[in-house]
């Protein structure tokens, strides 16, 4: 037999529950806080979509057991400065069983979308500590043994236990945080730019489109050291500087032996 091409657009992920056939994703939002008291991450999660099938009726994303979506809504029209996107719709929605590491989010959308209609889903979620994307650690688990830690992990099929998405690397899209910590605390994401809003508040934004599980989410005790001219190591204050000396300089090494491969690095710092 004649050897076949292997084309991506007709191939099956068998460890996904998402429409990523009928849904384009465009970009995701999560507005969450943090509660260290009741290990809760809760907010909300919004998904900026297109709709790619001529009657799109019902949505299926990668979701968990330990994630509680308590509302669903679906807003149309383009999101932005000078969009005027429609009213929110209350979207019915349910869960089933997917695979051991998962489950199927089923939204049921009030009325079937024509093909290239945008449109945004917005999920109001909590995620406590029973899952295996969120890990939360008491003081004596640190390092500086005096504040919890929270993070996240989410490769290979880890963070659809952390916000409901389309978990396949078949689907990449940027995406924006704006993450509420308690006082004396710091979050940090894997996102090319960050600034602080309010007294507990981080916004981050990833410009280039990155599959799901490559969203990442620390919150601790946390200081920062440069490290090279576009690099900086976070950690623990009794950590940072060890962290520092080990990588000054290191990282920049490494950065300009990938360009010299690769061309030029564009994730920032």
């Amino acid at each position: 037999a004649g050897r076949r091409a292997l084309h991506s657009a007709r191939a099956e992920d068998v460890a996904s529950a998402s429409s990523f056939r009928d849904f384009e994703v465009l970009h995701l939002h999560l507005d969450l806080r943090a509660e260290f008291a009741s290990r809760t991450l809760s907010g909300s999660a919004v998904l900026d979509l297109r709709c790619l099938v001529p009657a799109g009726a019902a949505e299926l994303r990668d979701s968990h057991p330990s994630l509680e979506v308590t509302a669903a809504a679906l807003r149309r029209g383009p999101p932005g400065p000078g969009a005027s996107p429609g009213p929110e719709e209350p979207v019915g929605f349910h869960t089933r069983p997917f695979a051991r590491y998962g489950c199927a989010l089923c939204l049921r959308l009030p009325q079937p979308l024509p093909a290239g209609e945008r449109f945004q889903v917005l999920l109001t979620y909590r995620v406590g500590d029973a899952g295996p994307g969120v890990c939360w650690l008491a003081p004596e688990q640190t390092a500086g043994k005096e504040k919890p830690f929270v993070y996240t992990q989410g490769q290979a099929v880890l963070n659809r236990a952390f916000f409901p998405c389309f978990d396949t690397p078949a689907v990449k899209c940027t995406y924006s945080a704006l993450i509420q910590v308690p006082d004396g605390f710091t979050a940090v994401m894997s996102a090319d730019t960050w600034e602080r809003r309010g007294p507990h508040g981080f916004f981050f934004h990833m410009s280039h489109p990155i599959p799901s599980y490559l969203v990442a989410l620390a919150i601790g005790d946390l200081a920062s050291a440069e490290v090279g001219p576009r690099s900086r190591v976070w950690a623990e204050p009794c950590l940072v500087e060890a962290a520092r000396q080990e990588y000054d300089g290191v990282i920049e090494e490494f950065l300009a032996a990938g360009e010299k491969l690769f061309g030029p690095y564009v994730w920032g710092r």
